[in-house]
């Protein structure tokens, strides 16, 4: 990532660019084990109008070369949302008349990010009440997960499936935290009316 000096990337706080890399290091494992994403045609018709999907595509080519491997073009969609996450929250871009503006709203179904963080701040009153209020004083904690809920919500809503290659780690080795993500993930099914998968309870516990 750092050899490619693309300025986007630079623009990222660095746990925003730590979370792409090791979105990444995901991306290689799943497809090395061969557990290859499904993504309906249309979702991936419409991403390609998103702003970023260039540089989606690049880092995608940039893995295939570097590691040798061959990745399917599913991947390049949840690259592009962690990228898109990752630009609205922490470059301000949030409000610029970009192309691909109209997609990412199609695709979030008018939840916006007054709406996301209303959601936080109910699932970090559920997660843990003790300590709800440090940790709605953090921004960078709040600023972090609403990066990560963004595309999250974008995956629920096309049925994206995605792999969790430590799930049994984070269940046995942190079953308080993941019983309690589990509870806070109820926030997101209210209002997306989807199931959030233990794969994404996972993600939200390394969180």
């Amino acid at each position: 990532l750092s050899n490619m000096d693309e300025p986007m990337l630079r623009q990222l706080a660095d746990h925003a660019f730590t979370g792409l890399a090791i979105h990444i290091a995901i991306a290689i494992d799943r497809v090395q084990k061969g557990a290859v994403m499904e993504a309906e045609g249309k979702v991936l018709e419409d991403l390609a109008s998103w702003d970023g999907y260039d540089l989606a595509a690049r880092i995608l080519r940039e893995m295939e070369e570097e590691f040798q491997i061959t990745i399917p073009g599913v991947e390049l969609s949840y690259i592009l949302l962690h990228l898109r996450g990752s630009k609205i929250a922490y470059s301000g871009t949030a409000g610029d008349t970009v192309s691909g503006d109209d997609a990412v709203m199609r695709q979030m179904r008018g939840i916006d990010e007054a709406k996301l963080l209303d959601m936080i701040d109910e699932m970090v009153e559920i997660f843990n009440p003790s300590i709800s209020y440090e940790l709605k004083c953090d921004e960078d904690f709040v600023r972090g997960l609403l990066v990560h809920l963004r595309p999250v919500i974008v995956r629920l809503f096309n049925h994206m499936n995605i792999f969790n290659p430590i799930l049994h780690d984070i269940q046995e080795e942190y079953p308080d935290v993941f019983r309690r993500c589990s509870m806070a993930s109820s926030v997101i099914e209210r209002e997306t009316k989807e199931k959030v998968p233990a794969e994404e309870v996972g993600f939200l516990a390394m969180h």
